[in-house]
């Protein structure tokens, strides 16, 4: 997976049209499925 979690925050603001500060959390997995990101932010920093 190439995308960071700025990358992922910016898929999931245009792409999805949710707020990544909201405090929802999303889960991205990789093509082949052998990799998982996360991402849930808690003011202005990503966890």
């Amino acid at each position: 997976m190439r995308k960071g979690m700025q990358g992922l925050a910016l898929l999931v603001q245009e792409g999805f049209g949710r707020d990544p500060f909201a405090g929802d959390v999303f889960v991205f997995r990789g093509r082949a499925g052998t990799l998982i990101k996360g991402k849930r932010c808690f003011g202005p920093t990503f966890h």
